[in-house]
């Protein structure tokens, strides 16, 4: 059986460095003040066959915004000008 991640929860260390893995895979950056979300980010785990098993139904946002949260971070939408 498949153990989800709980966003709602206060992260463990370990499940902190697992989110962090999850967002270096995709790109985004934590080492900043504030993590850039992206439209992007929208997208959603869903495959159950894939390596992040552990995030199935979540976004890459909503897992940036938690570790935003458990960082004290703060998160911005990437702009859109040009």
């Amino acid at each position: 059986m498949i153990q989800l991640i709980n966003l709602n929860e206060t992260m463990s260390k370990e499940e902190l460095a697992e989110c962090k893995e999850f967002l270096d895979y995709f790109g985004v950056s934590y080492s900043n003040e504030t993590i850039i979300l992206t439209s992007g980010g929208n997208s959603c785990i869903m495959n159950s066959n894939t390596k992040w098993q552990k995030f199935l139904g979540y976004s890459i946002n909503s897992i940036a915004r938690a570790v935003a949260k458990e960082l004290n971070k703060k998160c911005v939408w990437e702009s859109s000008e040009f």
